[in-house]
């Protein structure tokens, strides 16, 4: 794997790079998601030493008796302002110290405590349990990460992907972190559906804070049946009214006079034997129809007499072609 300077990464996480070192990073975290998986460690090992106000707990007056009479640190003796000078610079000096031991102790701590679960492409979802008892389904391909316990009187975990959350309510805040924004809940049901353009997040049950890590005093709220999306930097709220936003995941599809190409992407995401159509497709048909866990080549076929197609099956994929 290869190592990203950690303060780089802090850095490129606050905004505070430049745009050749935010093109560094992002090629960088593009390379592997062992990168990523780097990536979120630094950034939960940050906010971690940022909550534990770690230069809270250090006894400066303590510290400074300790460099006047260490005798391992050489002292050299000023006179007036010079002194106190060389005294502060020791003291930033310690603090520093102290904050990059803390941090090696929480960075190791944090990995060994860290659970990583990915759903690779084309393996339909997977059902992960948390520690708090709420579920999350992941869509493939996705990854979410979480500690083994939750602690902090916070329930925080991280999403490179889209899932469905149905989370336990209690009295702490359940937090979802991805790459640029955030959903901040007590006890709800959600989507998240990350792509490469654009977030979108839709409601279920309960109400939901959506907002951006760098502007999150303009948070949206939601309530059950709205979503918002995040795309070119701008939160856009609006009402869900996608009848297959789950099928993914509950094997159920409803077709309203639908395009055949947003059918196909649909049934994608649900069964593992992916469908392609010709390069000279092009058919005007468009499907009504409601499917309950069908099995995959009952949908297929009757797809294929519906709108009078060509179906292939090449054992790997299924093929369609505009007929003759």
């Amino acid at each position: 794997m290869n190592k990203m300077d950690a303060f780089l990464l802090i850095r490129y996480y606050r905004n505070e790079v430049s745009d050749s070192e935010k093109k560094e990073v992002e090629a960088w975290l593009n390379e592997s998601s062992s990168n990523k998986d780097q990536y979120i460690q630094q950034v939960r090992i940050w906010e971690s030493a940022s909550n534990a106000s770690i230069f809270d707990k250090i006894d400066k007056d303590a510290d400074l008796h300790r460099i006047k009479n260490s005798e391992n640190i050489p002292m050299i003796k000023f006179t007036g302002i010079k002194r106190w000078v060389s005294v502060a610079a020791s003291i930033i000096l310690l603090v520093g110290m102290t904050f990059l031991i803390y941090q090696n102790l929480n960075y190791s701590k944090e990995t060994r405590d860290t659970i990583i679960v990915t759903c690779e492409k084309g393996t339909g979802s997977k059902e992960v349990k948390l520690p708090d008892g709420s579920m999350v389904y992941l869509k493939s391909p996705s990854q979410l990460s979480y500690l083994k316990a939750f602690t902090d009187s916070i329930r925080e975990v991280h999403l490179d992907g889209s899932a469905f959350f149905d989370v336990q309510k209690n009295k702490d805040a359940f937090v979802v972190k991805m790459n640029d924004a955030y959903v901040r809940v007590l006890g709800t049901s959600f989507m998240i559906d990350e792509k490469k353009d654009r977030l979108q997040v839709n409601v279920q049950t309960g109400s939901v804070e959506v907002g951006k890590h760098q502007d999150p005093e303009n948070a949206v709220f939601l309530e059950p049946g709205e979503n918002v999306v995040l795309k070119n930097g701008k939160l856009l709220p609006g009402i869900s009214n996608d009848a297959n936003l789950l099928s993914w995941k509950t094997g159920i599809f409803v077709f309203d006079d639908s395009p055949l190409m947003d059918v196909f992407e649909n049934l994608n995401e649900y069964y593992s034997k992916p469908i392609l159509v010709d390069t000279k497709f092009n058919s005007p048909c468009n499907l009504t129809a409601t499917f309950d866990n069908e099995p995959q080549e009952i949908i297929l076929k009757t797809i294929m007499f519906t709108c009078d197609l060509d179906m292939i099956d090449h054992g790997t994929h299924f093929e369609f072609k505009t007929s003759k």
